[in-house]
């Protein structure tokens, strides 16, 4: 997961293009817009992830800074590592479970779609 990351953070970095990231996977696409908001609205933050209950998910925030580092040092496989690493500059915002909604199998698309 890191590599193809890091193909994408090393395009944006080496382009143009100011700013900072959220990083949203595809497999989590029932994420509410006050969820999406309570992360991307901390831009004053190195890094931001929802937490529902006990449960971290998804979207994150990365800021520029963060994500030069995490491009830069190969020594996090994950991005998972490289939030560990950072705990004291990780901004944790209190989510709905929509964050947690992992959609990678038939039976968890046919789920959530059963909620639609």
């Amino acid at each position: 997961m890191s590599d193809s990351l890091r193909l994408v953070l090393d395009e944006l970095v080496n382009s143009n293009i100011e700013g900072d990231v959220v990083h949203w996977p595809i497999d989590h696409p029932l994420v509410t817009p006050e969820a999406f908001n309570a992360v991307s609205e901390l831009s004053s933050a190195f890094l931001v992830r929802p937490k529902c209950g006990n449960q971290f998910g998804h979207p994150i925030y990365m800021s520029r800074q963060a994500v030069e580092a995490f491009r830069d040092d190969y020594s996090y496989q994950t991005l998972r590592e490289f939030f560990e690493a950072n705990s004291d500059n990780v901004v944790d915002v209190c989510a709905d479970s929509s964050v947690l909604y992992n959609l990678n199998t038939v039976n968890e698309v046919s789920l959530a779609l059963s909620y639609l």
